[in-house]
């Protein structure tokens, strides 16, 4: 991923991607050291935040930073990214170690660069800097960081669910998301074009069944694949 010439962001970005956030459906098969590991650079490299934003720590990793204005005039605003990312699979696939944050001609090298560890540190700098000049928000600001979107928990609820569950404990209604979405890409005459999602995917089950006496060939499509018995 292409990085800013500000070396300090560089650096913090870096250390992001070197935390081997790697989420699993079984709680007990993921090293949630590593997700604590991010916290701790997180708390470093954000003090701004940590100090004025009230945070909750939910299930095994998420984390949920709220800021409370004095007087809001509109509605909340919650940022949202998620800390882990999908399995590294075949390492001879990988020019450079997927977790080594490797800075080549002004490109971050690893898994979650692009999902979505650029957006977590995007939203965190961000909001760092402008909360360290001074500025405050006339309304409610969210942070809000799950630890489990690559995957569906098998063995309980995941962790954008218990976020909103958190919410919803509180009352809290929030009038504007920006979430993970689609790339910024060239459009007509050269200009930026950002694509606005306004949707998130979902698991879907189908089952399929028939309960007649079966003839010399029933078949029967369920997902991508096809059976046959005779």
């Amino acid at each position: 991923m292409k990085v800013t010439k500000d070396k300090k962001m560089t650096a913090h970005f870096q250390k992001i991607i070197q935390c081997a956030t790697i989420s699993n459906e079984y709680g007990n098969k993921v090293d949630w050291r590593e997700f604590g590991k991010l916290h701790q650079w997180l708390q470093k490299f954000y003090p701004t935040i940590y100090r004025e934003f009230r945070l909750t720590e939910i299930g095994e990793a998420g984390l949920q930073f709220c800021f409370k204005a004095d007087n809001p005039v509109k509605e909340p605003l919650m940022l949202m990214a998620h800390q882990d990312v999908v399995e590294v699979g075949d390492l001879a696939q990988w020019t450079y170690d997927p977790f080594s944050g490797e800075l080549v001609d002004d490109c971050v090298y690893g898994r979650g660069t692009t999902d979505c560890k650029h957006l977590l540190a995007a939203e965190m700098e961000a909001v760092e800097d402008v909360f360290a000049s001074g500025w405050r928000p006339q309304y409610d600001l969210y942070i809000s960081l799950g630890f489990g979107e690559e995957i569906y928990r098998a063995d309980g609820p995941d962790g954008a669910r218990l976020l909103c569950q958190n919410l919803q404990a509180e009352g809290v209604t929030i009038g504007c998301t920006f979430d993970e979405g689609g790339s910024i890409v060239h459009g007509k005459d050269d200009t930026l074009v950002a694509r606005i999602g306004l949707g998130e995917k979902a698991c879907v089950n189908i089952e399929i069944y028939k309960d007649s006496a079966g003839g010399a060939c029933q078949q029967t499509w369920i997902g991508n694949r096809l059976g046959c018995s005779g």
